[in-house]
């Protein structure tokens, strides 16, 4: 939750508070990002730039309100912001944003593993608020 101070937002006082990550990950078959923890900060930010791989990867920018038990593990239940979303090759950047105070923040990479292409991409997972 934001901090209380400075500018006013109905009769709270708060201050903006931003958290980001930043990471470059190869694939050749499904995988995820990092998890940032968001703090259930309201403005969620995701930056993909594919930067090799002959063909295009998927996306699917995922998010988590509580955990889940599962196998007698204690686990973070993801779930998806979007449909699909299919990241060009050849440094085509995309910048997604959703308004929705989750806990924590992921990407879910996918791949073509027949093609036996490895991706590498650039992304930026962040939030900001209010």
């Amino acid at each position: 939750m934001p901090l209380t101070n400075n500018s006013s937002v109905a009769s709270l006082t708060v201050n903006s508070s931003v958290l980001n990550s930043v990471n470059t990950l190869s694939f050749n078959s499904g995988t995820n990002s990092v998890e940032l923890f968001v703090d259930q900060l309201p403005n969620l930010v995701f930056y993909i730039v594919q930067t090799s791989g002959a063909s295009p990867c998927t996306i699917v920018p995922q998010a988590s309100l509580r955990s889940a038990n599962v196998g007698g593990a204690t686990e973070l239940d993801f779930f998806n912001l979007s449909d699909i979303i299919t990241a060009p090759a050849n440094n085509v950047p995309i910048i997604l944003n959703y308004q929705f105070p989750v806990n924590f923040i992921r990407i879910n990479f996918g791949a073509d593993t027949g093609l036996g292409i490895t991706h590498t991409v650039n992304y930026v997972l962040a939030a900001f608020g209010p």
